[in-house]
């Protein structure tokens, strides 16, 4: 598992080894999830990606985030975020 604080260095976190599933909240410090999927998946096409947000589904869609990507609402059980993490795989 990999870390990130923000947009740039999840960026870099995804261009700088293999990932299997970015786990990104919607709204970070510095940009969307929209911006860090789109750049992410520059360096893997294949990237599975499932996005955070505590606004609903519908308006996570609406701002750009594809329905190829899961999406998860907060608030959440652990158990769902992994059972999520875990299909995506």
């Amino acid at each position: 598992m990999i870390e990130a604080a923000d947009g740039i260095q999840a960026i870099k976190a995804c261009a700088g080894c293999p990932i299997d599933v970015l786990v990104c909240d919607f709204l970070l410090p510095d940009m969307t999830a929209s911006d860090v999927v789109a750049i992410a998946l520059k360096s893997n096409p294949k990237l599975k990606v499932l996005v955070m947000s505590g606004e609903p589904e519908c308006s996570i869609r609406c701002a750009g985030i594809s329905d190829r990507y899961q999406v998860i609402t907060k608030p959440f059980q652990l158990s769902d975020l992994v059972r999520m993490i875990e299909e995506l795989r």
